[in-house]
């Protein structure tokens, strides 16, 4: 008896030591053996420590094609900072980004992002060194009271999904950037997929804004039913512009500046009453470049959603200088004044080759630190370039591996000297002339 006892005792440990050593994850998981929940609050993520927004070198002004990451894989590191100019009001373009939800698991669709894209895109944004403003900062430019940098751009992400807190949150705290979240308030329930007012809260004491995404987030077919002019409809706005921010102050405590319209649905009569209830602009999803003039109450967005990369990259595309840049249309670089030394292609001129040589001689500059490091360059169409340096000629040069298909290139050159630790940037355009032969 003893014997068979001790027979097994010894298969029961076999047994049990195979079963833990088995490859199936899902079997030590005892999530498997659980039914799947709907739509439960996810756990915080962890707390990221805030990165300095410090602002990069002005950007090339064009798209500029990066290279493809997989998920989780960073971006190439921004090798310095450097101060950017401000402009005269004018002068300022802003491209406002419009997101909705995130999420790295379940499907893509127009109004969700992978998790992953979005991390690519904010380090985009991170290297091309285009500075990403706050709400307050784009309200007080508008007004005429701040100046900016030529080229901008302000984070915003509508209705209030959980996944703005557990997925872009954390990438835009580490990425140390100011964003605003317009908030429909029927919708701040902290439940299922709905982020809490404690989430939110979170949120604004690490650089997000609150601002209005109505009450209801009613279709426009709701609004039609209705004619304008009519109290009933001077009803509906009140709800809908006006106790929406009521509502939003009084959780918050915070002042409510800005508004969305939802699905960008906009009428004349909500456009004059928007300033009644002390916004200072009001937000669409029209996409294009928003300027000095734009309307304050019929702002341009870009939606980026989840299928539709493209629309990042125009927004990014800082070429067109006035109208509508959607695909298709034709743009054109601005003229940007000549560098102080000589460059090829030169300057404003247009290139008979379409494969040239690019190059800066550098020679006249005093103090010009020879090291390979010290230098930069990036071409539009390419991004940053593996050029060289002729030490003995002071000349930075690149030759491109393929013709250049854009008719209109800019170029940005970096270099240092000596006793100064920030970069000198210097930038020109040059065309492509269209009758070379495509092959």
């Amino acid at each position: 008896m003893k014997s068979l006892k001790i027979l097994l005792l010894t298969l029961s440990f076999t047994i049990g030591q195979a079963l833990c050593q088995t490859e199936d994850p899902d079997y030590l998981n005892p999530d498997h053996f659980l039914t799947p929940p709907v739509a439960q609050p996810q756990p915080a993520p962890r707390p990221i420590p805030a990165q300095p927004n410090r602002p990069a070198a002005p950007p090339i002004a064009a798209e500029v094609d990066e290279p493809s990451t997989t998920p989780g894989q960073l971006a190439a590191p921004i090798a310095e900072d450097v101060p950017v100019e401000l402009v005269e009001q004018d002068q300022t373009r802003v491209a406002v980004l419009c997101y909705h939800n995130f999420s790295q698991t379940k499907p893509v669709t127009d109004m969700r992002i992978r998790t992953s894209v979005f991390r690519q895109q904010m380090e985009q944004i991170r290297n091309s060194g285009i500075p990403v403003i706050s709400m307050n900062d784009f309200l007080e430019w508008k007004t005429g009271s701040k100046k900016l940098p030529a080229e901008c751009i302000l984070i915003t992400i509508d209705d209030g999904w959980r996944g703005t807190y557990t997925d872009a949150y954390p990438i835009l705290r580490e990425m140390g950037y100011p964003f605003t979240i317009f908030l429909y308030t029927d919708f701040i329930s902290g439940h299922g997929d709905a982020m809490s007012q404690d989430m939110i809260r979170e949120m604004m004491a690490n650089g997000a804004t609150v601002g209005s995404h109505s009450s209801k987030h009613l279709y426009p077919r709701v609004w039609k039913k209705l004619t304008q002019g009519t109290p009933a409809y001077a009803d509906l706005i009140q709800q809908e512009l006006g106790n929406s921010a009521t509502t939003l102050r009084t959780i918050f405590q915070t002042p409510v500046l800005a508004y969305c319209y939802p699905g960008g649905y906009n009428t004349p009569e909500m456009v004059e009453k928007a300033p009644t209830f002390n916004y200072k602009a009001a937000f669409t999803v029209v996409g294009k470049k928003t300027t000095h003039d734009s309307e304050n109450y019929l702002i341009p967005r870009y939606v980026i959603e989840g299928g539709k990369p493209y629309t990042f990259q125009r927004a990014l595309n800082f070429r067109q200088t006035s109208g509508s840049d959607s695909p298709g249309t034709a743009t054109g670089a601005s003229s940007l004044p000549p560098p102080p030394f000589p460059v090829i292609p030169a300057a404003n001129q247009v290139s008979t080759v379409n494969i040239p040589v690019i190059s800066a001689d550098l020679s006249g500059i005093p103090g010009l630190l020879p090291q390979l490091s010290n230098f930069d360059m990036k071409v539009s169409g390419f991004g940053r370039v593996p050029f060289e340096f002729d030490a003995q000629k002071k000349l930075l040069f690149w030759k491109p591996d393929r013709r250049l298909y854009n008719s209109d290139i800019t170029v940005q050159i970096q270099w240092k000297t000596a006793g100064n630790n920030l970069p000198h940037t210097a930038r020109w355009n040059f065309k492509i002339s269209p009758e070379i032969p495509l092959n």
